[in-house]
């Protein structure tokens, strides 16, 4: 963050600003996921689902890939993606790369970012 007469401001949404001259009412991505790397080359404009879709994994994460997850009643790993507003069910996969390669498979036809 950035103070300015008072106000704080994201250090990627002055840059934006500087190189474009306009605030975006939008959201800004960082295109390779690093917060602090705020080269205009790695910002892009974004919906809020694409900026979702170029999160990282979260820290509580169990199987180490997004989209995957533990499912106890079943004892498989499930994949699913949410796409257009919905959740949508890749199936129960024997190991947690299976259901990795499915959820990766899906994102290449549901996600643009």
């Amino acid at each position: 963050m950035i103070m300015i007469n008072g106000k704080a401001y994201p250090a990627h949404r002055l840059a934006w600003l500087i190189v474009y001259g306009t605030m975006p009412d939008g959201f800004i991505d960082h295109i390779n996921r690093v917060r602090t790397d705020n080269r205009i080359s790695n910002l892009r404009l974004v919906t809020h689902s694409e900026n979702m879709q170029n999160r990282k994994i979260q820290k509580n994460n169990k199987s180490g890939y997004r989209g995957v997850s533990w499912d106890a009643k079943y004892g498989k790993w499930r994949a699913r993606i949410n796409a257009s507003g919905k959740c949508i069910n890749l199936g129960y996969h024997g190991t947690a790369e299976l259901a990795a390669a499915a959820f990766e498979a899906a994102r290449m036809k549901y996600h643009t970012v």
